[in-house]
Order: C-alpha cells, then structure tokens, then sequence
C-alpha cells in the first residue's frame, strides 16, 4: 500500500482489506495513461492496445523477450514482464515452468481470442 506514490491504493473499511489498483479508474480512457506510467523516469510500465500494431506496448513486445504469469491456466494474461537483457540470469531467478516468449510466437494466440470474443458478443 505504501508502494503507491498517489495514494491510490487505500483500506476499504467495509470489507477491512487494501484496495487494488484501478488503474486510475476513467484515466487511460481521459489522459490515455495512468498516474504512475505518466511520471515513471524510466518507463517501466507501458500500455496500449495489442490489436494496434502501432500501439507503445505492442512495439516494446515486438523487441524484448517476455513472459506471463499462470501461462498454464490458459487465459492469456495481458500483463507482460519483460525479460533482462541477460536471459540466463533471469531464467535462474524465473519460478519453474514460466516460458519465455517471443510476440511473434504469441501474437497468433491473443489474434484469435479476440476473434473468438468479438464472434461471442455478435
């Protein structure tokens, strides 16, 4: 909770529990950024859209090695840890069975369950 430089994060007292970040609620959609990615000096979280190959997170996967969290479960998780330059470092510090992967290999992945989701919702 003391992480948060904005105090975004808060005790909800009626379910006696830390809040979670909203991602400053209706910002992206106003400013098209968070609090934290607008004033981060080393642009450490990026957002975007990953249908627009123009978009800021999508140019950063096209150049980086990543890897998500609970791969297993099958639900492709939209948040990406990039992976240092020195893999052989990270692979070691990496829990066991978290692949490394590249946007080419997984872009066909999120291509298709957004098709799947668009042909659910017509």
């Amino acid at each position: 909770m003391e992480a948060c430089p904005y105090g975004a994060r808060f005790i909800d007292e009626t379910r006696h529990a830390v809040d979670k970040c909203t991602f400053c609620d209706g910002r992206i959609q106003e400013y098209g950024t968070t609090a934290c990615q607008a004033t981060c000096p080393t642009k450490v979280r990026t957002f975007g859209d990953l249908d627009d190959p123009e978009s800021d997170i999508v140019k950063v996967l096209e150049n980086r090695k990543f890897f998500v969290l609970k791969e297993n479960e099958g639900t492709l998780p939209k948040l990406f840890y990039l992976v240092p330059e020195d893999e052989s470092f990270a692979k070691r510090t990496m829990g066991e069975g978290i692949k490394v992967h590249t946007w080419d290999e997984m872009k066909p992945l999120y291509e298709a369950a957004a098709k799947k989701q668009k042909r659910e919702k017509a």
